[in-house]
């Protein structure tokens, strides 16, 4: 058995990738057993078939890594996978939360009345100072919480109505034009075609 602990943590980031494509290919052989611990994604995604996520100690998901990474089961995972996430029960057409609603994409056919998550990246969700014309299908009222530069764009993190903090990721040039700052009350278009709703597995 092979435990790898944090193994580039003390990695220059381009180093990083050169390991990380080694190790790999080191990895391959299926006889060997291998345990990595890790807070970077991009480890698990490049490196494990399988995964355990622990958080405050206890296991909370655990499974195939793509299962994980396209249906997180909580906030946690949800970060993790950099997705957002909404809990709901399922009403025969969208996911009904606290004041809001979501339309998505069925993963598998769902009962009414079942419990539900609702998985969707930052980068299907577009910002609006008033409730954008043609009525589409998923617009929810939040308030902004922050904006916190990501790269080359913006992240801006915003409350709903349940309390739940969704993300959306937009050019500079887009907050600019927005004039967005803290508390200021938006609209989230979220693309339903892009929105996964799946049952809870909790």
């Amino acid at each position: 058995m092979l435990l790898l602990d944090e193994p580039f943590s003390a990695l220059d980031v381009d180093v990083v990738h050169r390991i990380r494509s080694m190790l790999r290919q080191i990895l391959a052989d299926r006889a060997r057993i291998t345990v990595l611990v890790t807070h970077d994604v991009a480890d698990a995604v490049t490196l494990a078939d399988s995964a355990i996520i622990l958080a405050e100690g206890r296991i909370v998901a655990r499974g195939p890594v793509r299962d994980l990474l396209a249906s997180p089961i909580n906030q946690f995972s949800a970060q993790l996978a950099g997705l957002n996430l909404v809990s709901g029960v399922w009403n025969g057409d969208v996911l009904e939360a606290a004041g809001f609603a979501v339309s998505g994409l069925l993963d598998a056919p769902i009962a009414p009345r079942s419990a539900v998550m609702a998985a969707f990246s930052p980068r299907a969700v577009a910002v609006y100072r008033e409730r954008p014309s043609g009525s589409p299908r998923n617009a929810v009222k939040a308030v902004v919480v922050q904006l916190v530069p990501q790269g080359d764009l913006a992240r801006i993190d915003a409350r709903v109505a349940d309390g739940t903090i969704l993300t959306a990721t937009v050019t500079w040039s887009a907050v600019a034009e927005l004039g967005l700052v803290a508390d200021d009350e938006v609209f989230l278009v979220i693309k339903a075609s892009e929105v996964t709703v799946y049952e809870s597995r909790h």
